[in-house]
């Protein structure tokens, strides 16, 4: 049975993702979300590019619109530290989960499950985002593919 690269399956999903400076601000990242509506994920870098945390867009939901809380329940500290949020450091997660082109997909897509991610980036040996896996992208590249083969 042939196995799946990451490589393989990177190339049918995002092209560029959305990358962001540890010194961007709020409006950035919201920016940097909206410019894009492929875009579930911000990665952020360092000045050489190198990959060192995530921001996911439900997260910066979360710090922009505080008053989706609901106010009747007592706010939880992390509910506190999102409403106190005001840089990339403050909100991001530090990036601990990646995968690499030369990844079996099988187990890029077991990390996305295990890390309840929709999207992970891809990396080459210096840690420089070279794309993104993308689970709507996946499965829009398979359902492509299922109808071609359906008319053959």
């Amino acid at each position: 049975m042939k196995v799946t690269k990451v490589h393989n399956a990177r190339k049918l999903t995002v092209e560029n993702p959305t990358l962001v400076m540890l010194d961007a601000s709020l409006k950035e990242l919201v920016l940097a979300v909206t410019e894009n509506p492929k875009t579930r994920s911000i990665y952020v870098v360092d000045k050489n590019q190198k990959l060192i945390g995530i921001i996911t867009a439900k997260n910066l939901v979360k710090v922009v619109f505080p008053y989706f809380i609901n106010i009747d329940e007592a706010p939880s500290f992390r509910t506190y530290q999102r409403l106190l949020a005001t840089s990339v450091k403050d909100i991001m997660y530090p990036n601990t989960v990646f995968v690499k082109d030369d990844d079996n997909l099988e187990s890029a897509l077991d990390k996305m499950y295990e890390n309840d991610l929709e999207e992970i980036p891809v990396v080459n040996n210096n840690m420089k985002v070279i794309g993104e896996l993308n689970l709507l992208e996946l499965l829009t590249a398979w359902l492509e593919k299922a109808i071609i083969h359906s008319k053959e």
